[in-house]
C-alpha cells in the first residue's frame, strides 16, 4: 500500500490507463498471426495481466472517487462553467450592414445583436475568472489530499 497525494493518483491513472490499453494493443495485434510464425507477445499472459491492470484500476478509481467527495460540488460547478463558454462561445454577436451570407444574393442587410460583442467578452471574462478560482481550490485539495494506493496484483 503506497500513500500518494491526490494529485499524483491522478496522474498515476493515467499511466495505468495507458498500461491497459497497450496490454491491449498487444493481445489484439498478437493473437492470431501467420501459422509458424514467432508472436513477439504472450497472449495469455498479457491478457492476465490486462485483468489485473483493470481490476487496479477500478479500486484506484474508487480511491480516487472517495478522495475528491468533499470538492464535488467544485467539480460539477466547474464543468458546468466550462459548458457555460462552450455556449458563449457560439453566440453570434454580428451587428450592423452585412453582406447577405444567408440569401446567396449580394445584397447588404442589417443585423441587429441584442447581445453585443462587447457583453459577451465580458461575459467570459468572468466565466474564465470563475474557473480560475475553482481550479486553483481543486488544485490545493488535491495537493493535500492523501490517497492509499495498493499496488497491481500482477500474475
Amino acid at each position: 500500500m503506497e500513500k500518494m497525494t491526490l494529485a499524483r493518483a491522478l496522474r498515476y491513472k493515467k499511466r495505468v490507463v495507458e498500461t491497459i490499453r497497450n496490454l491491449e494493443s498487444d493481445v489484439q495485434t498478437n493473437n492470431s498471426v501467420v501459422a509458424g510464425s514467432e508472436r513477439e507477445t504472450d497472449v495469455r499472459t498479457a491478457l492476465k495481466q490486462r485483468d489485473a491492470w483493470v481490476k487496479h484500476l477500478v479500486d484506484l478509481k474508487l480511491a480516487i472517487q472517495e478522495a475528491t467527495r468533499p470538492i464535488q460540488r467544485l467539480v460539477l460547478e466547474m464543468a458546468e462553467t466550462k459548458s457555460e463558454i462552450a455556449f458563449w462561445n457560439r453566440v453570434d454577436t454580428t451587428n450592423g450592414p452585412q453582406k447577405d451570407r444567408w440569401g446567396g444574393t449580394n445584397t447588404e442587410i442589417k443585423m441587429e445583436a441584442a447581445l453585443r460583442k462587447s457583453d459577451k467578452d465580458e461575459c467570459l471574462k468572468k466565466l474564465q475568472e470563475r474557473i480560475d478560482s475553482l481550479q486553483t481550490r481543486i488544485d490545493d485539495h488535491n495537493a493535500s489530499t492523501q490517497v492509499n494506493v495498493a499496488s497491481p496484483q500482477l500474475p
